[in-house]
């Protein structure tokens, strides 16, 4: 767990920098470095770490977005099954 938690926490400052620098990718097969690379290795280590928990993320993500929605009311809504 901790590993996966420090891995995220990388993943995270690599995400920063490639926002920072706007490196996105210009084509799907050339993806390295680029945001849209770094935004997929941060979700593939915080679904790690909701699974070494058995977190049910679908359950979670619309109740806290409802939760968001009640709290922060915004014209952006959560979609399911896009």
């Amino acid at each position: 767990l901790k590993d996966y938690f420090l891995k995220l926490s990388e993943e995270v400052g690599g995400l920063s920098r490639a926002m920072r620098k706007g490196l996105k990718a210009v084509n799907n097969e050339d993806i390295k470095g680029t945001i849209d690379e770094e935004v997929w290795d941060v979700i593939y280590y915080a679904i790690a770490i909701a699974n070494l928990y058995d977190i049910d993320l679908e359950q979670v993500i619309k109740i806290k977005s409802d939760m968001n929605q009640s709290r922060y009311p915004s014209a952006v809504v959560f979609e399911e099954n896009r």
